[in-house]
């Protein structure tokens, strides 16, 4: 399944995240706002609403004068329909090109002159962009970054530009193996659900694809009661808040409308598809349904993951690659969506290893159905996750990300609860965990011609 952050569906994808203890307590008016901290926590993570509806969260860090200013959407490929595919990742490339207000390139010029940058970012649940700049910069760049959002230009020229950057995107993606198996495999697993199609979108949707499409779903989901900015870095809350109160306060709410989307089971039965490229390596995606990002289990499933496939020290990597000589390569991961989540995971092997490789993987998942893990696999998938979230706490944009992120997935009060609950996973409850949505694989083949 391909994700537009870029490669794989989930293998590479990524991206769910965090917050938690609720203390009330009042900056400015007319705001409601929620300090989110533990005791030993300086500079807590505040969180607020504006009285349109639009999401504030705020995390000072102040070790480097950098800020990060962040505008996270709460839609992505999920909040499209047939007709239009791949209309968010389309909206995303041009939210840079200029405003009503702003000439094509303006904005470059702005954040390249204060030594600036910025990007963003497509996913099934949510788009994403994003500007780093030194904190003593960030009041010239502010009003250029918020006049993107609220007064897009929709510009004929550069939609027509960015369709054809667009479709050479998707011919590459559908030239690298391991991301067209992913992205068709996403169609085996997942039935009708929105997430079975890829991020990016068709060929035919893209190359049709109206200006006025865009400025429809620009209309519908670009609303402040569907928006969180978000600022981490070496700022003053209290100054950015009300920064922020002024510039978006005519931005006007609406009405969301109401997703009525197909529920998506998991498999209890087998399915195994094979498609041939002219290719010369095989690649077998193997993958099961999991619970949503909100699931008690996903803190579980995340040490599983790396216990199994993820790094060096997993099992599939030291018994497929290295001691068994049987795949060239393997990646995966667990994945939590808003509706649902995947295990997805990818075999690179020689056509002759192919089959045993996917006999030992399964037989691996299987033992995990019976066998406890070893006190050692448990505490070293344990470490790899709170070694990896401590990295990410330490740069201003990474915390943004994990604010974001956990803001679409409803999880913000996991800031600080994430790694109390990865500590707590047992080894019981790992074997749990696999014998619950563990049932039945969708396997999904492509080979050699």
């Amino acid at each position: 399944m391909s994700n537009k952050t870029k490669i794989i569906f989930p293998v590479i994808l990524s991206v769910l995240i965090v917050l938690t203890a609720f203390a009330i307590r009042f900056y400015y008016s007319p705001l409601r706002d929620i300090n989110l901290s533990q005791p030993s926590e300086r500079n807590a993570l505040f969180f607020t609403k504006l009285d349109n509806g639009l999401s504030v969260t705020v995390k000072e860090m102040h070790q480097l004068p950098l800020v990060t200013m962040q505008f996270w959407v709460n839609t992505g490929s999920r909040n499209e329909n047939d007709s239009n595919r791949g209309v968010a990742h389309i909206f995303e490339h041009i939210f840079f090109k200029g405003s009503k207000f702003q000439k094509t390139g303006e904005f470059l010029n702005v954040i390249e002159s204060v030594g600036g940058d910025f990007n963003a970012m497509t996913s099934f649940d949510w788009t994403a962009f994003f500007i780093v700049v030194p904190s003593d910069k960030f009041h010239i760049v502010f009003p250029y970054f918020v006049d993107l959002l609220l007064n897009p230009a929709f510009n004929q020229s550069e939609i027509s530009k960015e369709l054809q950057v667009i479709l050479e995107e998707q011919r590459t993606d559908f030239n690298v193996p391991l991301r067209y198996a992913s992205t068709e495999f996403g169609k085996v697993l997942v039935e009708k659900h929105p997430y079975r199609n890829p991020v990016i979108g068709y060929k035919s949707t893209i190359a049709n694809m109206t200006r006025d499409q865009i400025i429809n779903f620009y209309n519908t989901w670009y609303v402040p009661n569907n928006i969180n900015v978000v600022v981490v870095g070496d700022i003053n809350t209290e100054n950015v808040l009300k920064m922020i109160s002024e510039a978006f306060k005519d931005f006007k709410p609406k009405p969301l409308p109401k997703l009525n989307l197909p529920k998506q089971p998991m498999h209890t039965v087998q399915k195994y598809n094979v498609t041939e490229r002219r290719i010369s390596n095989d690649y077998a995606v193997i993958g099961y349904i999991l619970p949503d990002a909100q699931s008690q289990d996903i803190p579980v499933l995340k040490v599983l993951s790396k216990i199994l496939v993820e790094g060096k020290s997993s099992r599939l990597e030291k018994i497929l690659k290295r001691e068994q000589n049987l795949v060239i390569d393997v990646v995966g991961g667990v994945y939590p969506f808003k509706d649902f989540g995947v295990f997805e995971l990818i075999l690179t092997a020689s056509p002759d290893k192919k089959a045993l490789a996917l006999v030992e993987t399964l037989s691996q998942i299987n033992k995990l159905k019976t066998d406890l893990i070893s006190d050692q696999e448990l505490e070293t998938g344990k470490m790899l996750l709170i070694a990896e979230r401590a990295r990410k706490l330490e740069n201003i944009k990474e915390v943004g990300f994990e604010i974001g992120k956990m803001w679409i997935a409803g999880t913000l009060d996991d800031y600080y609860n994430y790694v109390p609950k990865i500590k707590k996973v047992t080894k019981e409850d790992i074997r749990r965990v696999v014998k619950k949505y563990f049932l039945a694989p969708t396997i999904f083949e492509v080979k050699p011609k």
